[in-house]
């Protein structure tokens, strides 16, 4: 089992300007109604984040997998030797 004591850390970066602003893109940016031009357009993410607001009130970690090799097999990792 893993532990990420995520808690301080978001904390922290929150009580960044910087990155405070960052989190209010989605309610910041400009958008159309009439095309999806964002993630945050679509209704999916509408109904699980709910309406955004002007003063921050949730935050949405996402896990990206892109980068994760999901059919590679633990022999053709590098350093394992069968």
């Amino acid at each position: 089992m893993y532990h990420f004591p995520l808690k301080d850390r978001v904390e922290s970066l929150i009580n960044t300007r910087a990155y405070a602003d960052l989190l209010q893109h989605e309610y910041t940016r400009r958008s159309n109604p009439d095309w999806y031009a964002d993630v945050y357009d679509t209704p999916a993410w509408l109904e699980a984040m709910g309406e955004s607001t002007e003063k921050l009130s949730r935050i949405g970690l996402l896990f990206c997998i892109d980068g994760v090799p999901a059919f590679k097999r633990w022999a053709d990792w590098p350093g394992h030797h069968a």
